[in-house]
């Protein structure tokens, strides 16, 4: 008896222990992933978007040991056939329904489900397969209208200096009825996921008629009138590409991948990594030159861009009048042009846009010139859902501008939905935008709207944790010109409620200093002189501002001033308008609007806190002891919260942020350091989605 009763408990519990682990591995699929007993292996899906009719079967397989993916081999992938599209050939699979970057090779190892996306290539399109065949497009105006695609990778190392495709003016051919003609490249280019490396230009000649010559992998790109996919440029990858533009020549529009866009042309879902040096110029000290003094002309009047020099749109006959597109493109490397004349515009993705837009791009160059800008140099057109995370520099002691994204916003330029992670250090610098300028009269643009800035700032004149200087144009005829976004009849009684600057956020400490001064003399040599003539402006969000119409921001870091210069064996000081949100502003027509400082930043002007929080000794229950104290400001003073106020739902329901469509303000939360400013690197920020 004893043994049977052994025997049923034994079968019951084998029984159980096969529910239990039944239960578990149904669990664990309906969650997505099978787990095997013991090894937790999972299993993998892929789908497939065929870009046809056909429809394939989605692809299941397990990893061979926990955490090593799942590996597919070519043999398991379907490959389509061109009878499914006709007209069209099969490229291969991608990971982006854009086509962006590298196909996809196999064996291929994935560790979560993931949809691969089949590239099709029209088969009118004509291959290029080497170095010749590319640089053989140039040939005529007819091969210039064409469609291209790449039929494998590139390297133009072979060629000492690359000459554009497309340039505006060419007399090259040789052909006596194409002299005086315009050769733009008007066709399609499709990298289809191969690169093109190590492209070189070198010995570039400025022309005799100082026309803007247009330097890039192509010259100058235009779209025509009613001729579909024509002028566009996309999915190239350039790697490892250098431009090297002499510091005395000037009149450009460079860029990696084409110098100039226009006319509804555009760039898409690129992606370049490379140099572009621009030396400082080489002063003559030739025997003449010591009897008649000899100073050189260093570049001026030229645009340098990661990918893009200069999109616009322009009145060339037969073209599409709009601006140019660049959408999706990246950048990574530098840009130095060590010239301090005016005109030189330099931009992580584009040098200048004077019409057009640029959208989901991003940077990581580090950019340094007269107008650095860490994405765009110059913008009056359209930023958005893009940023900038490199370095931007321009010179201390000649007017340059540096800001994190944009150098310099211009009247029809907006910006919305960016960011900006780089230190940003010149004679007037923004974490966010160098300057930025509004007119009253148009209200069509010099606005920013849902941007931040992550980067430290250093200005020797000018400094703000998101602008270095927010300036206002106002019509003579007063608030009867006004646009009427800002004022009219229906806001007489409300008020102005229209704002330039809005939901923006700046993290980045900030400095003005202004103790010495380094300028070239007529030979070229640098002199350095101790101590300035003039006054330093600074703000945790703008240096200086007037006529500001702003709302919902908050600004956080600390702010240093500093101006001085010698007095005899000492140093006097000149004024320092620092404050905790605007440095200086004439506060005319300025309205502000739920804008805060963080309640832990500090002001310093001159050396003196102005603003802020202090530890002094004082008696406490009979006690010496440390008291927290706080030092308050006066004229751009500006109120504080606190970390504890500064919650998901403050900004979302006080302050107007939207939390679901463009911020992510999930577990907001603000860690002190030691002093009682933000740890940025410990805290939970609003960033963008």
């Amino acid at each position: 008896m004893r043994k049977f009763l052994m025997t049923i408990l034994v079968l019951v519990m084998v029984s159980a222990t096969v529910f239990t682990i039944v239960a578990c591995d149904t669990l664990s699929s309906a969650s997505g992933n099978t787990a095997n007993e013991g090894d937790n292996k999972a299993s993998y899906i892929i789908d497939f978007v065929t870009n046809t009719k056909e429809e394939l079967p989605s692809i299941e397989k397990q990893e061979k040991s926990s955490g090593a993916g799942a590996t597919f081999a070519q043999s398991e992938i379907p490959t389509l056939d061109k009878d499914d599209k006709p007209g069209y050939n099969f490229e291969g699979w991608f990971l982006t329904s854009n086509f962006e970057g590298s196909r996809v090779t196999f064996p291929y190892t994935i560790y979560r489900n993931t949809t691969l996306y089949a590239k099709w290539a029209s088969a009118s399109a004509i291959r290029i397969k080497s170095a010749e065949e590319l640089n053989n497009i140039r040939k005529d105006p007819t091969s210039l209208s064409q469609s291209y695609v790449l039929a494998n990778d590139i390297d133009l190392s072979g060629f000492d200096s690359w000459s554009p495709i497309g340039e505006p003016v060419l007399d090259h051919t040789g052909k006596k009825e194409h002299e005086g003609m315009v050769f733009h490249f008007t066709g399609s280019f499709d990298g289809n996921g191969y690169a093109i490396k190590n492209m070189t230009i070198d010995n570039i000649k400025a022309d005799e008629e100082f026309n803007y010559l247009c330097i890039g992998l192509f010259g100058q790109v235009a779209a025509v009138e009613g001729v579909a996919n024509s002028g566009v440029i996309k999915n190239v990858t350039l790697t490892n590409f250098k431009i090297n533009l002499d510091g005395l020549q000037s009149r450009f529009y460079i860029g990696a991948i084409a110098g100039r866009v226009t006319s509804g042309a555009s760039v898409l879902y690129s992606s370049v990594q490379g140099e572009i040096i621009n030396p400082e110029g080489d002063y003559e000290d030739g025997f003449i030159d010591s009897l008649i003094g000899s100073r050189a002309e260093p570049t001026e009047n030229t645009y340098f861009g990661g990918a893009v020099g200069y999109v616009d749109n322009s009145e060339i006959t037969g073209c599409v009048n709009a601006g140019g597109t660049i959408r999706g493109v990246s950048t990574e490397g530098r840009i130095t042009s060590e010239s301090v004349a005016d005109g030189v515009y330099a931009g992580g993705v584009v040098g200048y846009v004077k019409d057009g837009t640029v959208t989901n791009c991003n940077s990581s160059m580090d950019v340094k010139a007269r107008y650095a800008g860490g994405l765009v140099g110059y913008n009056n057109g359209a930023v958005s859902l893009s940023s900038a995370v490199g370095k931007t520099e321009g010179s201390l002691s000649y007017p340059a501008i540096a800001g994190g994204l944009v150098a310099y916003n211009f009247k029809q330029g907006t910006i919305e939905r960016c960011y900006a992670k780089g230190a940003s250090k010149a004679r007037t610098a923004g974490g966010l935008v160098g300057v930025n300028v509004f007119d009253y009269e148009t209200a069509a643009g010099g606005t920013i709207y849902d941007c931040y800035s992550m980067g430290d700032v250093f200005g020797s004149e000018y400094a703000g944790g998101l602008i270095g200087r927010a300036v206002s144009d106002i019509p003579i005829g007063g608030r009867d010109k006004y646009s009427p976004k800002i004022f009219s009849a229906s806001s007489l009684t409300e008020g102005i409620t229209f704002k330039i600057i809005e939901r923006c956020l700046s993290y980045g400490n900030v400095v003005a200093n202004a103790s010495e001064t380094t300028y070239k003399n007529e030979d070229g040599e640098d002199v350095t002189i101790q101590g300035v003539y003039y006054p330093v402006f600074a703000g945790s969000l703008i240096g200086q501002t007037n006529e500001l119409l702003i709302g919902n921001c908050i600004a956080f870091g600390n702010v240093t001033g500093v101006s001085k210069r010698i007095a005899g064996d000492d140093y006097a000081l000149n004024p320092a308008y620092v404050d905790n949100f605007v440095g200086h502003s004439t506060n005319k027509t300025s309205t502000y609007t739920r804008t805060f400082v963080f309640d832990g930043a500090k002001v310093y002007r001159n050396g003196t806190l102005y603003v802020g929080s202090y530890q002094e000794m004082e008696e406490v229950d009979g006690q010496d002891s440390y008291v927290t104290k706080y030092m308050t400001g006066g004229f751009n003073t500006v109120n504080t919260i606190k970390s504890e106020a500064f919650t998901s739902e403050y900004l979302s329901d006080t302050m107007n942020f939207n939390g679901e469509a463009i911020w992510d303000l999930t577990g907001i939360k603000i860690v002190l350091a030691d002093d009682g400013s933000i740890n940025l690197a410990a805290s939970k920020l609003p960033l963008l989605k």
